[in-house]
């Protein structure tokens, strides 16, 4: 166990401590403050970036003020590009050879049909980039957070393309 101080979670304002090797929240379990981003452990070793957060003022900013759903959204929308990449296996490779433009059509046609409730089953937007069978529409939150994880792909793809000397 260390016994160096850590800063509270930037998420919750929870305490967090060493708990084996991983800094986790002190509070665990049942009645615990639920953390908008849920459980997480972050390595010790790492503790001088925990204490370093360049980000802790823009995320005390979106979650005081009222402003809790707009942290809630933010990591809904990083965790389904996460899920993208882990569960569905969209590499690096697969956004690039694709490109910024044709992620950013599938990030639209989610948006802009998110809210489409008289839409037929199986119906899928005529400007949607990929196969049919891709266009998975659920619940208007759903996919918005899904179309708001494409236009992250596709930001990350016009970063890269760029880095290279390239145009996206």
């Amino acid at each position: 166990m260390s016994s160096k101080e850590f800063k509270p979670c930037p998420f919750c304002g929870d305490k967090m401590m060493d708990r084996g090797g991983t800094l986790q929240h002190v509070e665990q379990g049942e009645g615990a403050k639920r953390c908008p981003i849920g459980v997480y452990a972050w390595p010790v070793e790492d503790a001088d970036r925990w204490n370093t957060r360049a980000a802790t003022d823009t995320v005390k900013n979106l979650a005081g003020h009222g402003r809790a759903a707009g942290l809630r959204a933010l990591m809904a929308a990083i965790n389904e590009r996460y899920r993208q990449v882990a569960v569905e296996g969209w590499t690096v490779e697969h956004d690039d050879a694709h490109g910024p433009a044709v992620l950013a059509a599938a990030s639209g046609c989610y948006a802009l049909h998110a809210h489409d409730d008289g839409q037929p089953k199986g119906f899928t937007p005529a400007w949607w980039p990929f196969a049919d069978e891709w266009y998975r529409p659920t619940t208007a939150e759903r996919d918005l957070i899904k179309s708001i994880a494409l236009g992250l792909a596709a930001l990350e793809a016009e970063y890269r393309a760029k880095a290279k000397g390239g145009a996206a």
